[in-house]
């Protein structure tokens, strides 16, 4: 009995082949996240009148438009590394799949 089943192959190779949209988008959207969390904070940080250039900061990061954002871009990075995780299994998968054909081909010449 094999160790890697077919529905295991055809589930990677499905993956790989309608993913790739998704996970690009992912990581699209993770790089775009990181420049609207650092444009907030540059609008909060702008947005302080008076003070020193720490106190304006730490105004900027305690706003809620900050912490929204942040929040925005750990889920985008979350997605973005679910989908290279996902890729990495798929890729896992179809080696130990070939792996294991090779070693069945061996074998059979052998016997």
């Amino acid at each position: 009995m094999p160790l890697i089943t077919e529905r295991m192959v055809q589930a990677a190779f499905d993956y790989l082949n309608d993913a790739a949209d998704a996970a690009a988008k992912a990581r699209a959207d993770k790089i775009l996240a990181e420049h609207k969390r650092k444009k907030v904070f540059s609008e909060m940080l702008l947005e302080q009148p008076s003070g020193t250039a720490d106190l304006r900061r730490a105004a900027a990061e305690a706003s809620p438009a900050y912490w929204a954002s942040c929040k925005e871009e750990a889920e985008a990075v979350r997605l973005d590394h679910w989908h290279a995780h996902q890729k990495g299994k798929a890729m896992a998968i179809l080696d130990a799949w070939r792996t294991e054909q090779s070693t069945l081909r061996q074998t059979s010449r052998v016997g």
